[in-house]
Parts: structure tokens; sequence; C-alpha cells
């Protein structure tokens, strides 16, 4: 009888057919020319890997680990370190190859080669930047980067949402190219830095065509007027200036598309502009907070909410949203057109 290896061509496409993204990595291990084989294949013949978010965390101790989540709940972890790789408790003998070029170059590869369907999450995170660093761990970070964009060549991670964190901003501009823009929908980024500066990330085409940005912290109150475009947000940051409100409140009113843009910030001097500007705020009874409203299309209003809280780090709160105006009859008489 035949090996399996080798069947026809025809026979052994449709083999590969009817298994899983698991069982046909599987095979490629098995012998060369099976790996030959599926290595050769048109992406369209292999199977989907279901797969809906991809984690990568850099980790203390010169480890890289891959996380693995499946449309079914299902979730495979595999971890790379020197000499060695782990998947469901068994570990491989990487012997004297470079277990980076194992992780990037080969699985990696492989795992997106599978991908048919649009990611849920890419995420990159890392816990180098925690206590007790071990010698080269932050340079380690550094190389798993340099890998990453080294051996993507033209190929673009499909993925609705990307989320970051990460120390510095040249790695945010690295990270963020690797992404395909037409597909991506939110940025959330968790910025280890102590200003984080989107000089070239803006300039990106996937920040352009993203349509939600949340920044857990640290957001350079530089670059405020650049969210503008996107229908959600949500950042952290050290100060908002009336400038900066009045850019985005004009911006605000004409998009079809806004929803909301929450600003927290450790000091403003807005108010006294905005009341000169806007005139009086509606001003809440329960917390103290005030709010101007301006029309939109669609019967909407565009709110503009400006508080203070006895709170830390962040005292002020400086939030857009849309409303609509049949919820709100009481300030029919103050909207601004």
């Amino acid at each position: 009888m035949a090996s399996l290896s080798k069947m026809p061509e025809l026979v052994m496409e449709n083999i590969i057919g009817f298994l899983d993204f698991r069982s046909v990595l599987t095979l490629r291990q098995v012998c060369r020319d099976f790996s030959n084989f599926i290595d050769d294949l048109k992406d369209s013949k292999l199977p989907d890997s279901k797969f809906k978010e991809l984690k990568l965390t850099v980790k203390k101790g010169r480890k890289l680990e891959f996380k693995i989540e499946y449309f079914d709940g299902s979730i495979d972890i595999i971890e790379y370190m020197e000499n060695s790789k782990r998947f469901k408790e068994k570990i491989t003998n990487l012997e004297n190859s470079n277990f980076l070029n194992v992780a990037i170059r080969n699985d990696l590869k492989w795992i997106l080669k599978f991908q048919k369907d649009i990611l849920d999450v890419f995420e990159i995170d890392t816990d180098i930047y925690s206590l007790f660093l071990q010698p080269g761990d932050e340079q380690f970070h550094r190389d798993v980067l340099k890998k990453l964009s080294n051996s993507m060549n033209n190929r673009k991670i499909k993925t609705k949402e990307l989320k970051v964190n990460a120390k510095k901003n040249s790695e945010y501009l690295s990270i963020i190219q690797l992404i395909d823009p037409k597909f991506l929908v939110v940025l959330n980024f968790s910025p280890i830095c102590l200003n984080f500066e989107i000089d070239k990330i803006s300039k990106t085409e996937q920040w352009k065509m993203a349509q939600e940005f949340y920044c857990a912290q640290y957001f350079s109150d530089k670059h405020i007027k650049e969210l503008a475009h996107f229908s959600r947000s949500s950042i952290l940051t050290e100060c908002v200036s009336a400038e900066d409100v009045i850019y985005l409140k004009e911006c605000f009113v004409k998009s079809p598309t806004f929803q909301y843009c929450y600003l927290s910030m450790n000091s403003t001097d807005a108010n006294p502009e905005l009341f000169e500007l806007w005139g009086p705020s509606d001003v809440s009874e329960t917390d103290g907070a005030e709010k101007w409203y301006f029309r939109m299309e669609n019967s909407d209003i565009l709110v503009v909410r400006v508080e203070m809280q006895d709170t830390w780090p962040y005292r002020f709160y400086i939030n857009f949203y849309r409303g609509d105006i049949s919820d709100s009859d009481d300030v029919e008489e103050i909207i601004h057109d």
C-alpha cells in the first residue's frame, strides 16, 4: 500500500480539506514530504483556523507566549523560551534553533496563513515593565517587535481591534503598521510611557481608518484634535484647552457617525472661554456638571458636559456625546444652532 505522502495531490488536498487547523499543523511535523506539500498549498486550500482572538505576550525571563482563542470558546496557549517550546504540556526541544525564529517566522506565519475570518482582537501585551526584571528583558521586548516587523513581509493581520500594552511611542508605530487598515475598527492602547505621542502614528492609514480609539493613560495633550474623526473615543490626559474643546465640538456636530468622546484630565482652563463663547450652561442639580447643547442632523443634539470631581489623579471630565432631542424637551430653549 502506498504511503499517505505518496498519494496523488488531489487526494491529499481533499484529505487536508477535512482536517482542522490543529491537525494540519501536526501533519506538517510528521515528515518533510508533508511539510513541503502543505507549504506549497494555496491559502484557499487550507482549512479555516476559526480563531477569533490572538494574543502575544512578551514575558520576563526571555519568554514569549501565544494565546489563541477560537470561536467555539476553546483556547490554546503556546509558550516559547530558550531552547524549548511548550504546548498542551508537551515540551519540544528546539536544540540550537533561535526560538524567536521558530515562534514568529514559523509558527505565527502558519497561524496567520490559516486565517480566513477577520480576528475580533489582535493583542500585544507585556509584563516586562513590572518589578524584578531580569537582565536583557527590555532588549528582548525590542527583539520581538523587530522580528515581527521584519517577518510579516506583505502579509497584514486582519483584525477588528488592535490592543497594545507597550512603553515607547516607536513600539506603537511598528505594531500598528502590522495591521490591515481595511478591517480595523478599534485601537485600544495602554501606554506605559509618561507621554504618549502620536505624531507619526496619526499619519498612518490604520489611524485614519479606525473608528474608535481608547487610551488608558498618558495621552499627550498636544494631540487632542486628532480625536476628531473617531465615532467613539476615550482618553486620559494632562490638560485640555478651550481651543481643543471648541475644535472637537465643531467637528462632532457635523459628523453623521459620532457617538461619544470622553476626556479625563488633571487640569483645564476651558470653562471661562466656553462661557464667553457659548453663554450660560445648564447646571445639573445633582452633581454640578455644566452642559451645553448643540443641534445636529436627524433631530439629534450634541451634549458637551464639563464636570469637576474630587478624585485623584484625574479631577476634570469633559464629555461629548450624541443625544436625542425628543428626550430633552426641557432644554429646547437653550440649544445652540
